[in-house]
């Protein structure tokens, strides 16, 4: 069995988290087993982990010391004997953490999970030495390949893949769900998202204001935290939102996309979403940025809209719950073929991590 050792897990469970989570349920435990190296004071998910037979390394972020944070995972790589490491990232300016991989001539996997960045100068810097360092290079779309390593280097697009079972929407479950959670007769926009500038928070807080004169019985489920909490939570008691109700983070979200009536991501930048694909999964009629990669469409329910007017959004966000449940059903085959089935994923990816 090869040990990999893992970064990119942090202490709030997003995408990328959920990426690494949907993989490892799925890799062949005989021939394989995740470490994980966390530059977080904790990790979402780590008494599953180590449950399972992971170890988990805590080093300390960069921004507490440069030196020390290379100093200990240097260490740990070293200890340890790892050979590969899986560094999961969001610009080029991970390059650092790779740096005692790469003295220690171990093989560097890096994965591209976002399609741009707040840190554009820190990231075209070091894009360079990212291409250098990393021997195999992937992507969780096209466009976070090319943001990542730029046109002239060769990367594997590594679809955001699901448990697409999990997702199955029928109107039974969706009427039993909604019992369930006390959503009943309401009207339910889905928002799954970090609580930070990246997934533009306060612009679907802005929609809920314009719907709430509109539809009396609408409320926004959202499903995140971040370091934006507090003044979401600001927000939300000064403008008397009080058809937004937050949902903290949450293990149920398969269950929370088929009960809910749309789902909606106006992001000012991703990669690939993999909550887009959930919601796709589910049947969700879903509303996305236009910022947002056209590789993100699956299937039809999905749509693009700019985020430089809301009230585009909230005539497309009532004239969908206006004819909310119409004709709503799961895909799977459609995104089995568009290559988002776990399975054939997660054998692809332990083979570029084992060979």
């Amino acid at each position: 069995m090869k040990r990999i050792l893992v970064y990119g897990m942090t202490d709030n469970f997003g995408g990328m988290e959920a990426y690494i989570h949907n993989i490892y349920q799925h890799l062949d435990k005989t021939k394989i087993q995740f470490d994980f190296v966390c530059d977080f004071p904790k990790m979402t998910l780590s008494d599953y982990y180590l449950e399972n037979g992971c170890k988990i390394y805590f080093i300390p972020p960069k921004n507490q010391g440069l030196f020390n944070s290379l100093w200990a995972m240097w260490k740990v790589i070293k200890e340890n004997n790892y050979s590969v490491i899986y560094f999961n990232i969001m610009n080029a300016g991970y390059v650092l953490n790779m740096l005692p991989a790469f003295l220690l001539r171990k093989k560097i996997i890096a994965h591209s999970h976002n399609a741009d960045t707040d840190k554009k100068n820190l990231h075209y810097k070091l894009r360079g030495l990212l291409n250098f360092v990393a021997k195999v290079k992937l992507a969780c779309s096209n466009a976070a390949g090319l943001f990542m390593f730029g046109k002239k280097e060769q990367y594997y697009v590594i679809n955001n893949a699901i448990n697409l079972d999990k997702y199955s929407y029928s109107r039974e479950k969706y009427i039993q769900l909604r019992h369930k959670l006390g959503w009943n007769d309401k009207k339910i926009i889905l928002y799954v998202a970090r609580m930070n500038h990246q997934k533009n928070p306060f612009f679907a807080l802005d929609i809920m204001k314009e719907l709430k004169l509109s539809i009396p019985n609408v409320v926004m489920a959202y499903v995140g935290t971040g370091e934006l909490k507090e003044d979401i939570q600001q927000y939300i008691s000064d403008n008397n939102l009080d058809n937004v109700v937050l949902l903290g983070l949450r293990n149920d979200v398969n269950e929370l996309m088929i009960a809910a009536d749309i789902f909606i991501l106006p992001s000012l930048f991703e990669g690939l979403p993999i909550v887009a694909v959930e919601a796709q999964a589910a049947g969700l009629p879903i509303l996305l940025s236009e910022n947002i990669s056209k590789e993100t469409k699956l299937v039809n329910s999905a749509h693009f809209l700019p985020i430089n007017d809301i009230s585009i959004w909230v005539k497309e966000v009532e004239q969908i719950l206006v004819n909310s449940g119409n004709n709503r059903f799961s895909d799977g085959l459609a995104l089995t073929k568009a290559g988002y089935d776990i399975k054939r994923v997660a054998n692809n990816v332990q083979q570029i991590l084992v060979n």
